[in-house]
């Protein structure tokens, strides 16, 4: 429930998209669009614009279309044969997704074959600063015991999301941009839900409970002719 209070990432990657492009009638696509807030924050400010959003859970779809009932909203997956066609999209977003794959191979793929020949495709998460690429999995310990193992926070290397890009057919211009959260967040009763704490050279710095350093960024490739 972020609609009227648009989280910072969102205000990140609506600044690193070329502005004279925007409200033009673009057509934009949103993987993992969860209940719509990021697509609901960029219609506010660009309703000339044309929306669509997948997301794996119904109920979230199902809320995602109650707050924004004229537009496409499909409950799939990346990996599902959705109902959207290949180079139709001027601009596709995927954030924080990407981590619950343990390969980027596919959901690279097939996030690319829905760009049209000069459009943007804009990757956000959290990558790893070294050439390491981790497959983390974690589970909470309770009271009752132990709960089943979960993921979600999965580590790649830039040179991994870079060597996957290189094999898409048609060219690409590759950008990187740092996200730098602007005020603190407290840690909240879910240790999984990321936090900042201060560090020498970071003031704000994005931790979870499994003692992981978070560094967000965005990867800005544009799909050439």
């Amino acid at each position: 429930d972020r609609y009227e209070n648009p989280k910072e990432m969102f205000k990140f990657i609506r600044s690193i998209i070329p502005q004279e492009k925007l409200d033009t009638g673009l057509e934009w696509l949103d993987v993992g669009c969860a209940t719509g807030e990021f697509l609901y924050y960029l219609k506010s400010s660009f309703p000339n614009d044309n929306y669509t959003g997948i997301d794996v859970s119904p109920s979230m779809i199902n809320k995602a279309k109650s707050i924004m009932p004229n537009d496409t909203l499909i409950c799939s997956d990346i990996s599902a044969d959705i109902n959207v066609k290949h180079s139709q999209y001027d601009i596709v977003t995927c954030t924080g997704v990407l981590q619950i794959f343990d390969e980027l191979e596919m959901p690279i793929s097939q996030l690319l074959s829905y760009v049209k020949t000069g459009g943007f495709l804009i990757i956000t998460g959290s990558v790893s600063s070294y050439d390491i690429d981790v497959v983390m999995k974690y589970r909470r310990v309770t009271n009752k015991g132990h709960d089943i193992w979960e993921s979600g926070w999965n580590l790649f290397s830039k040179s991994t999301y870079e060597y996957y890009l290189a094999q898409h057919k048609r060219p690409l211009t590759i950008e990187w941009h740092d996200f730098e959260m602007p005020f603190a967040i407290h840690e909240s009763s879910d240790p999984m839900r990321s936090w900042t704490l201060k560090i020498e050279n970071n003031p704000h710095q994005l931790v979870n409970g499994a003692s992981q350093l978070l560094d967000v960024k965005a990867c800005f490739i544009e799909v050439a002719g």
